[in-house]
């Protein structure tokens, strides 16, 4: 394998200052090294910026942006900007790259040059990265058509963008960002733009990507997720041609109601039994019959919406 192909690590950091440090160390660990790592600091107020300079001053790799607190969206779509890499490497300020990351997906990308996305396969993981952890969604099949994305996106597959490995140019030339106007979701919107864009996907089915559940995800926040969730599917139904917009509001009753049911459902959101944040995930939902009301209240608003369109 050569190293010709330069990767972008893209690292957006909102006060996470304390998982940071083992980020960027799994970044120094890979074993591909022809890379650099943008840190975006999107205001932080904690001491994100001091570990951002720290690692900047002992390895010219690291970059280091800082800029108003815009949310996810807006810090990666910053790092992009500011990359100067052929391909592009997310990697949130909580997660991990497994050392080989970078090198086995380069490799792919040599072996398949018509590639835009490579997606590779992910474990979870709470405080000790050498005890990671699964659940259903992360060992299933990825379904990378677009039909996968629109209807099959969270309840039969998801992955975070820790695992994409993206050509930038395809970014580019086809004005793909992720979307500010939503706080959750965004993958979503970013995988079905990037599928409309006939973009050609490959799947690693290796497990090179370690990503972090904890108390504070936002996942755990089911009003948040769900509220987000409405707002991405009218952005994602906006972006579809016409033909392909009866289907879309005829199948995505059935869409949200799996969709809020697994994030309703504590064996998927939360984490291993005796663990605090399972501990504390398990308070916040609790109690069931309040959440199944909560899921009718949904629908119901829902369908009325989805039926004015």
């Amino acid at each position: 394998m050569n190293e010709n192909v330069k990767v972008s690590v893209i690292v957006p950091c909102y006060n996470q200052a304390q998982f940071l440090p083992e980020t960027l160390d799994s970044v120094l660990a890979q074993t591909y090294q022809n890379w650099e790592c943008i840190i975006v600091n999107d205001g932080s107020t904690d001491n994100t910026e001091s570990i951002a300079i720290k690692y900047c001053n002992n390895d010219r790799r690291f970059k280091y942006v800082i800029k108003p607190n815009g949310g996810l969206s807006s810090a990666r779509n910053a790092g992009i900007t500011e990359s100067k890499g052929d391909f592009l490497q997310f990697l949130d300020s909580d997660d991990i790259l497994l050392p080989e990351k970078l090198a086995i997906q380069a490799t792919q990308i040599e072996k398949h040059s018509n590639v835009d996305i490579c997606i590779s396969h992910y474990r979870l993981f709470s405080k000790d990265k050498n005890l990671p952890f699964d659940t259903r969604l992360s060992l299933l099949p990825y379904d990378l058509s677009l039909s996968g994305f629109l209807y099959s996106w969270n309840v039969t597959f998801v992955y975070p963008p820790v695992c994409y490995f993206v050509k930038k140019s395809f970014l580019v030339e086809n004005n793909i960002h992720f979307s500010t106007e939503i706080k959750a979701w965004e993958d979503w919107h970013f995988l079905v733009q990037m599928s409309l864009c006939n973009a050609n996907f490959h799947e690693v089915r290796e497990s090179l990507a370690l990503y972090r559940r904890h108390a504070s995800n936002m996942t755990n926040n089911v009003p948040f997720m769900t509220q987000n969730m409405i707002k991405a599917t009218f952005l994602i139904y906006e972006l579809l041609p016409s033909d392909m917009k009866l289907e879309f509001k005829q199948s995505i009753d059935i869409f949200y109601v799996q969709s809020i049911k697994d994030f309703l459902n504590v064996d998927q959101l939360t984490l291993k039994a005796n663990s605090l944040e399972y501990k504390i995930g398990k308070a916040i939902l609790n109690p069931i019959q309040k959440g199944n009301m909560f899921l009718n209240r949904v629908n119901r608003k829902i369908s009325k919406i989805i039926n004015k369109k």
